[in-house]
């Protein structure tokens, strides 16, 4: 989808508000403190691999040339429910680093495509007292909005993803996906790599 020429952020009106006003600022706030507390509280599920997924990583991991003897040889000789355990277990772990990086390091700035949504006003804008900027998205930081997808599902991650050198970009792509109940937010996202 094009982005839309203007984009509107809904903000309550206090202090913070009218210095970032003053100043030209966009405020990158934490993704811990967004007003849904399952927004970036992601667990994505992982697609269980398939034999050939398994065997793919396994020629991976052997092919590695720090890899000891012993554990190569452990490693070749894994049964597939194992390795498939094993793998579940990286993978997951890594994506529950990537998912603390994100949330401790970055920062996000909100917009939606609407300037008259009552929810909105009642979310964001001060219960209806705050006020509603709108900025043209063909300037920095704007060109680097990327629309929220919402779904009744978190995507799955596929283990191969691991071994890709995929993950990261996998954890970032969950942050812009919410359920599919905020729907009517019409949000765009833009991450700054840290907050404030």
């Amino acid at each position: 989808m094009d982005k839309p020429k203007t984009i509107f952020k809904y903000e309550d009106y206090n202090t913070y508000t009218l210095q970032n006003l003053k100043s030209q600022i966009i405020y990158f706030g934490s993704p811990k403190n967004f007003n849904d507390p399952y927004d970036c509280a992601i667990t994505a599920g992982l697609e269980m691999p398939t034999g050939e997924e398994l065997e793919e990583i396994r020629v991976y991991y052997l092919a590695q040339p720090n890899l000891l003897v012993k554990t190569k040889i452990e490693f070749e000789s894994l049964p597939a429910k194992e390795l498939e355990c094993i793998i579940i277990k990286a993978v997951a772990e890594q994506l529950k680093y990537f998912k603390q990086k994100f949330l401790v390091e970055f920062g996000a700035s909100c917009f939606s495509e609407k300037n008259d949504n009552l929810l909105m006003w009642s979310h964001y804008g001060g219960h209806y007292k705050g006020i509603c900027c709108e900025f043209y998205t063909e300037h920095e930081p704007f060109t680097l909005l990327r629309k929220v997808q919402y779904n009744d599902e978190m995507p799955k991650i596929k283990v191969t993803s691991i071994i890709h050198d995929e993950i990261g970009g996998k954890v970032v792509e969950l942050f812009f996906t919410k359920a599919k109940a905020w729907e009517y937010e019409q949000e765009w996202r833009i991450f700054n790599t840290k907050s404030g």
